[in-house]
């Protein structure tokens, strides 16, 4: 007869998988995990590294990643560890170039890239970024426009976010259009909005067109955003916490992107009266 120990055996991959989805559900448990057993610890350490925020306030419920811990956890891994762990990588503050740089470099699985508040784009950061395998892009727009469409970057975009003044808007809009798998975009440029009605008539597909703005767009003097309204994918939003919807929406795929294609998407079905464009996203 089998012993009680044996009976309750558990698969290793059954084991894993637990393990795992305790670890992406709570990932401050996952220091925790860690002591359970090296293997636990084998399993569930690269998930801790999985989402990555440098420069935002401390978010309840999320591992908090500092220029020293992070400094830290490169000294003491291997340099291949952090390429097969990260996935999500938020920069927020201009501290050191040179930190920022290794950063990027050692993270080559990047697939959701934002990189906001520099004074000057270090030119040194441009064939890194060209490398990733980038599905969600947030940057200004001058570092967006120093990628170069040859390196196959753009190619896998679906996500694009760019959070500044737009100079030329003709070859932005020549280029967004022409992106081949991009299906969301936001904009902070309320000028750019003139030239938005080009982005929706395209025939490539946008699910959603955000404007970020903290009022229902008060700058429509000549109204272009009420015409715009008229399609349902054209979303103002005034989201409250930037920081917080970009991990929920890295760890549970909730952020302002789906809020807005809900929202989209019940302005098409008339739950919500379809002349109403502007909505508040409170993240979590």
């Amino acid at each position: 007869m089998a012993s009680l120990s044996s009976s309750l055996m558990v698969p290793l991959e059954l084991e894993r998988e637990i393990f795992e989805l305790c670890a992406l559900s709570w990932p401050t448990s996952i220091p925790k995990l860690m002591l359970v057993t090296r293997y636990v610890k084998k399993w569930v350490e690269p998930l801790l590294y999985r989402i990555i925020s440098i420069g935002s306030m401390p978010i309840t419920g999320f591992p908090s990643f500092t220029v020293d811990v992070m400094d830290t956890a490169i000294r003491r891994m291997p340099p291949t560890f952090f390429h097969g762990a990260v996935r999500h990588l938020v920069l927020l503050t201009y501290k050191n170039s040179d930190f920022y740089e290794m950063i990027l470099s050692l993270c080559g699985g990047l697939e959701d890239l934002w990189i906001f508040n520099w004074e000057d784009v270090v030119n040194t950061w441009i064939p890194l970024i060209e490398c990733l395998p980038l599905r969600r892009l947030g940057v200004l727009s001058n570092l967006f426009f120093m990628l170069s469409p040859a390196s196959g970057v753009f190619s896998r975009l679906t996500h694009l976010h760019l959070g500044d003044k737009i100079k030329n808007t003709e070859s932005t809009v020549t280029t967004l259009i022409t992106l081949p798998r991009l299906t969301h975009l936001s904009l902070d440029d309320h000028i750019f909005v003139h030239q938005c009605h080009k982005i929706l008539e395209s025939p490539r597909p946008i699910s959603v067109l955000i404007f970020f703005h903290g009022h229902q767009a008060d700058w429509d003097r000549d109204g272009v955003v009420t015409r715009l309204a008229q399609d349902v994918r054209f979303v103002v939003v005034r989201l409250q916490n930037f920081a917080k919807d970009w991990q929920l929406g890295a760890l549970y795929g909730n952020d302002y992107w789906s809020a807005a294609e809900t929202f989209a998407a019940k302005r098409r079905t008339r739950e919500i009266d379809p002349a109403t464009y502007f909505m508040i996203h409170n993240s979590g």
